[in-house]
């Protein structure tokens, strides 16, 4: 079913529109960060009369990418105590303490299965199951007729999981008698949903988060805007640059450069600069997501100036001792204009008297070229012959 932000929002007014469920994609899209942002934001609807859905097939592939998540980081952390084990004389006993500090003596499965429960608690979520709701026979006869969410391509056995979460909402909307709001990304997904008499799909979780939202949200949003147009009083723009600098770690960069030797990028610096608002001009430049009398989280984007320094280590082969020797170490540092994405909670009366008591920067990545590198002791002159 296509219906318009407008038709959506009257849909949930007139309660029909009761429900939501996001597909993997979205979670994927927020580096899985079920504790912070938009994602926690969900546990607004925990008590509401809006129902959290929770599709199992979508439980158990989040479930894989956050145990994922969860061994590549002990992977790493436990390669960087090891480097760091000679010149900071750390000992063996003293990486296993460490180690254990970070994980909790948790392992992978354990802490990517309590961190789906305690998301489940938290937003009140419901759990469908698709043996419950979706027959074989459906599945194959969408597969066959290449209906969605089976494009006719090669990879559409692939699908198979994703016919079966939209065959499990669609089959519990009918039910409830509800429409269903489901947020994705995914192309299959959008052209099951804009065939589907129940399920209306939108591509943006912050989005969808605003449709619920009283009206004095987009007030409040609107009068912050037409304010931060006139001036800065309100501390907007420094309040969000001091965040993005003490919160830089979720700011990943991607880095591509050239070399001569073979590289690893070993880490980043950045010093963030913020030049201003995104959008000011119109006055969905500040987007709610969630709002209670007093208080309004929204959400918002700033052009920023990042001065980014990359540390990279090089070594070269050694065609005589057949391995890899260390080549040095280098930096190179580039300037990069960019868009960040925020949400801000504004605390106080509305419009008038109101104040910024917390920024939180959304996990994001960019891609950074750098161009050629080479270590340091190769812009040393003293180092070659006259």
């Amino acid at each position: 079913m296509i219906l318009t932000l407008e038709e959506i929002r009257q849909a949930i007014e007139e309660k029909r529109l009761t429900a939501i469920s996001i597909d993997t994609s979205i979670f994927d899209g927020q580096h899985r960060g079920l504790e912070r942002g938009v994602l926690k934001r969900v546990e607004q609807f925990h008590g509401s009369s809006v129902t959290v859905l929770l599709s199992d097939v979508v439980k158990g592939e989040l479930e894989a990418h956050l145990r994922k998540d969860a061994s590549e980081s002990l992977s790493g952390l436990d390669k960087a105590l090891k480097l760091a084990s000679t010149p900071w004389r750390v000992s063996a006993e003293r990486r296993s303490e460490l180690k254990a500090a970070v994980s909790g003596a948790e392992s992978p499965a354990t802490i990517a299965s309590r961190r789906i429960d305690d998301y489940v608690l938290a937003t009140g979520a419901v759990v469908i199951k698709a043996e419950d709701h979706a027959t074989i026979g459906e599945v194959l006869a969408r597969y066959f007729e290449h209906r969605p969410p089976f494009a006719d391509k090669e990879t559409k056995k692939h699908e198979f999981p994703d016919a079966l979460a939209l065959l499990s909402l669609e089959s519990w909307a009918a039910q409830e008698d509800t429409l269903v709001l489901v947020v994705s990304n995914d192309d299959d997904w959008i052209a099951y949903c804009t065939g589907s008499e129940r399920l209306v799909a939108l591509d943006d979780l912050a989005t969808v988060l605003g449709c619920f939202q009283e009206e004095a949200a987009n007030y409040c949003c609107r009068q912050i805007a037409a304010q931060a147009r006139r001036d800065d009083s309100l501390g907007l723009l420094t309040s969000i640059e001091t965040a993005i600098n003490e919160q830089e770690w979720k700011i990943d960069f991607d880095v591509e450069a050239d070399s001569q030797f073979r590289f690893d990028a070993e880490g980043t610096e950045s010093v963030f600069t913020v030049s201003g608002l995104e959008g000011l001009d119109e006055d969905s430049a500040i987007e709610p997501v969630e709002y209670e009398p007093g208080q309004l989280v929204a959400r918002l984007r700033v052009a920023v100036s990042a001065d980014v320094t990359v540390h990279f280590s090089f070594e070269k082969w050694d065609g005589i001792d057949k391995e890899y020797m260390p080549m040095g170490t280098g930096s190179a540092t580039v300037k990069e204009e960019m868009s960040v994405e925020v949400l801000v909670t504004f605390s106080g009366e509305f419009p008038n008297r109101h104040e910024v008591v917390n920024v939180e920067v959304l996990p994001q990545s960019y891609l950074l070229s750098v161009g050629e590198v080479e270590p340091d002791w190769m812009n040393d002159g003293d180092n070659f012959d006259d």
